[in-house]
């Protein structure tokens, strides 16, 4: 006489699978919506953070060149149009045209491709205002760093403060 075999173990592991691969696959979907939003936050932060690297850098020439004449560099006009389409989401673009003269020190940094447009321009009271702009999100309002360098010409000398980088628009 023969013995039938049993499906039961079969039956078993297909009920396991379709009744574990909809939790897994919640699991899954947990796990993404509080992983994403965290790792895009993150590469947002870290382009800032490269951004207040370059304009601690810059506002290292102004006050060299504060202290050694008295004088501010020449103004750096926007390295690129931070709305431009091509730059738009959080895209590094190409600077647009050549570095004054002053900012060569700096060229190794604002020749190359950025996240952040560079400008730099004389402000009000022997002030010098260094600001990097980016559109992360297009048609937001632009991600911001700012540092001032404040002069005082005396007559033992010159001397030059720069200030604490302050970024607006923060992300959240």
């Amino acid at each position: 006489m023969e013995k039938k075999k049993s499906n039961n173990g079969l039956i078993v592991i297909l009920v396991i699978v379709f009744l574990g691969l909809p939790v897994l696959v919640g699991c899954v979907g947990i796990l993404a919506a509080i992983a994403i939003p965290a790792f895009l936050r993150y590469t947002k932060k870290s382009k800032t953070t490269e951004a207040q690297a370059i304009v601690r850098s810059m506002a290292s020439v102004a006050e060299m060149t504060y202290i050694e004449g008295c004088t501010f560099p020449e103004p750096l006009p926007p390295t690129f149009d931070p709305t431009a389409p091509a730059c738009c989401g959080g895209h590094k673009c190409m600077p647009a045209g050549e570095l004054p003269r002053s900012w060569e020190l700096n060229a190794g940094m604002l020749n190359q491709p950025n996240y952040f447009s560079y400008a730099a321009t004389p402000g009000p009271n022997d002030t010098f205002v260094i600001t990097a702009m980016s559109d992360f999100a297009c048609g937001d309002a632009a991600h911001t760093v700012t540092v001032t360098v404040q002069g005082s010409g005396q007559a033992g000398g010159c001397e030059a403060t720069v200030s604490t980088p302050v970024v607006t628009n923060e992300f959240d």
